[in-house]
């Protein structure tokens, strides 16, 4: 206005001077502002820690400087920036940040630790040599005092491996560290895996005592693992002291109740273990109600493949000329030689008949079945010549004579080649059962391939019969025995395998959905919807305890569908539940994990009778008194570390060190008087020894703390 008032100029206006800016400042900040504390400041500094009452709090200063009167200890309301910064900046904190490092860090990682290790490189190396050999006889399942004379030629070598821990028994104690390293990388596996099956199988060993086999098997992100956890001896085999066993071995390996994660359980089909009232998987199901006991199906093979044909008259008799045959050459060495010589004329590979009785498994009837064939020239040669030979007895010669009918006999002659065939068939399954990347949702398809394989082999012959008919001509009379028993064969093989086969739990027959084989080549709208319905029904406990939101599941699986079949253009016989988590883990979380258990039930219990193929050799005849602990051990080592040449032994050595109580002491013999070292000793080692005292060459925790700190 002062543009209209002639001769008026406007008034000057006030200038604000800094010191009046922030007083002014100050009065709005005491009076009217409101400071509140700023979650994003979590992200920046991961120490700060909020509380309405007590304010910000410094948990790292408050771990480690808790007698301190300090602000970030007792807890500050100044919800300022400039607070936090300034604290951060402080030289308390940065003391407590060094010990909080200090204490998190791996001995052998920290500062101290790498410096003490390269100071003290001379006895790692010794060490390293100490180990290697523990860990190869270990691995080939030699006893402890193999070490001894091991320890000795690698002196003879030239190798400084020194004069200490050199007896079986420290032997014992590498292999149990050797051991743990791999249990440990177990016990990290199983913490990351949301879910865990326990396959469970028992035999006695070479001293008369009851082991129980544990190993488990986990998914994670598809990936299949099947781990050796340990055996353990049980006083009685009955289902109480099982579930014992297996609580206490699942318990070294897992923290907190494993059972929340426990979600298939896979064992033979005893009673003890699959009985429905007093069983082991009823006594788990207490603890777990969304546990799935699986029956082995190489066992439900087997079985079925017994059922069949113990109603055949003619497998019969052939099963025990096949079990005579052997017997009659494994317990004669006059027998054995001359066979072998008959091999030589024929220029056949030398061998002696297989046993075909001794186990259950069909392989091993494949084995024995081929083993007769390549033999058979050499043999009846043999048992041709055996009545012309000197000094046989009438036994002999009567057996002779009974084998060698049999072995001209037309009908016996075409059903051992037709049961070649029909269990070259059956090995072919019992083979894909066995592996241990065969997935339940596998299984089913594997089955109805392998009976539509057998049924053909009613009316058409298989390679081996052929042979033999292009080979042999007989008359149809001479064949009446055959040809009656050939189709009674496949219709019963068939009705047992369906009997054995058959569902009890929807959820296991659901579980096909994880087999991209048996998805249709075009999208449909709702395939797959039953099935994932049922699996959330059976496992919606053990789902919500991992942290799976079961709402969202069926819509995933719909819309991962649309993606896979968009993705592959209707090939998904060419996809992998691997690379579907490597491309849609973020997107569909929870119909992964959901794949992940149905990847984690178990199909067999195999695994656990590799184990005890590894025991017999381990724990024999002259090592009968070896104890559940240490048989365990060394069957650790066979199974869950690497081959002898490419092993790492640093990682056992470090974890020997630091479990200790009092420091180690590799260069002083632990008994006896303690020699001083020598003076070329002492110069490798870069130490020095007084008169009157030992310096520890590997320094215990404590120190190594008290170092860093």
């Amino acid at each position: 206005m002062w543009k209209f008032i002639s001769g008026a100029a406007p008034p000057k206006a006030k200038r604000v001077t800094d010191e009046e800016r922030t007083k002014k400042a100050k009065i709005y900040d005491i009076e009217k502002r409101v400071r509140r504390f700023q979650e994003s400041w979590k992200a920046t500094w991961n120490w700060l820690v909020y509380d309405t009452d007590q304010g910000m709090t410094c948990s790292v200063c408050i771990k480690h400087f808790k007698d301190r009167a300090g602000t970030f200890v007792v807890g500050s309301q100044n919800y300022r920036i400039s607070t936090v910064l300034k604290h951060d900046h402080s030289e308390s904190h940065r003391m407590a940040n060094d010990v909080h490092h200090a204490k998190n860090t791996e001995k052998h990682e920290s500062k101290a630790g790498k410096a003490l290790n390269k100071m003290n490189q001379g006895i790692i190396d010794k060490l390293t040599i100490l180990f290697k050999n523990a860990h190869a006889m270990a691995k080939n399942a030699r006893p402890y005092t193999d070490f001894v004379w091991m320890c000795d030629l690698d002196e003879a070598k030239g190798l400084k491996v020194g004069n200490t821990y050199r007896s079986d028994k420290q032997a014992r104690t590498f292999v149990h560290y050797i051991s743990d390293v791999a249990r440990n990388k177990i016990r990290q596996e199983l913490s990351n895996a949301k879910f865990i099956s326990v396959m469970c199988d028992g035999c006695q060993d070479t001293g008369v005592v009851e082991q129980e086999a544990v190993c488990v098997q986990y998914a994670v992100n598809a990936t299949i693992n099947t781990k050796f956890i340990a055996v353990q001896s049980v006083e009685r085999a009955d289902a109480a002291g099982v579930q014992e066993a297996i609580n206490k071995v699942m318990s070294s390996v897992t923290d907190g109740d494993w059972t929340n994660k426990l979600c298939g359980f896979g064992c033979d089909g005893a009673a003890v273990m699959l009985g429905k009232k007093n069983g082991v998987v009823a006594k788990f199901l207490e603890r777990q109600p969304c546990l799935v006991g699986v029956h082995c199906f190489a066992h439900r093979l087997e079985l079925s493949f017994k059922d069949a044909l113990k109603q055949v008259k003619i497998f019969g008799e052939a099963d025990r000329f096949l079990l005579n045959l052997y017997l009659f050459y494994h317990n004669s060495s006059l027998n054995r030689s001359m066979l072998k010589r008959s091999c030589q004329a024929y220029a056949t590979p030398a061998c002696v008949p297989t046993r075909v009785g001794g186990t259950r498994w069909l392989p091993h009837m494949k084995r024995a079945l081929d083993n007769l064939w390549k033999l058979y020239p050499a043999l009846v040669e043999h048992l041709q010549q055996l009545p012309h030979q000197k000094g046989a007895s009438n036994d002999a010669l009567g057996k002779s004579k009974n084998f060698l009918k049999n072995l001209t006999d037309p009908s016996m002659l075409y059903f051992l080649h037709f049961l070649t065939d029909v269990v070259s068939v059956l090995s072919v399954l019992s083979l894909g059962i066995q592996s241990n990347a065969t997935t339940l949702g596998d299984m089913f398809q594997k089955i109805q391939n392998t009976v539509a394989a057998l049924r053909k082999h009613t009316t058409r012959d298989g390679p081996m019969l052929q042979k033999i008919s292009n080979e042999k001509k007989f008359d149809s009379k001479s064949l009446k025995t055959f040809e009656t028993s050939r189709p009674v064969v496949i219709e019963k093989l068939e009705e047992s395998m369906d009997k054995r086969f058959s569902c009890q739990v929807e959820a296991v027959e659901a579980t096909q959905i994880a087999n991209f084989k048996l998805w249709p080549s075009e999208i449909e709208e709702d395939y797959g919807d039953i099935e994932v319905d049922v699996l959330m029904k059976q496992f919606d406990g053990i789902l919500r305890d991992q942290g799976v939101d079961v709402t969202l599941i069926a819509d995933e699986w719909t819309m991962l569908q649309c993606v896979l079949y968009k993705r592959y253009n209707g090939k998904l016989s060419e996809a992998s539940w691997v690379q579907v988590n490597e491309s849609y883990k973020t997107d569909f979380p929870n119909i992964l994990d959901l794949i992940d258990l149905i990847l984690t039930l178990p199909v067999q219990s195999a695994e656990c009778e590799r184990v005890f193929s590894h025991m017999k050799l381990v724990k024999t005849d002259w090592r009968s008194k070896l104890g559940s602990e240490p048989l365990s051990d060394q069957i650790m080592v066979i199974l869950n570390t690497d081959d002898v040449l490419s092993y790492d032994p640093l990682p056992a050595v470090h974890l020997w060190n630091s479990s200790c109580l009092k420091p180690r002491r590799p260069s002083t013999k632990p008994y006896g008087k303690r020699a001083e070292p020598t003076g070329a000793e002492s110069m490798d080692l870069n130490l020095s020894l007084s008169d009157s005292d030992n310096i520890s060459i590997f320094t215990s925790d404590s120190e190594i703390d008290d170092i860093e700190t």
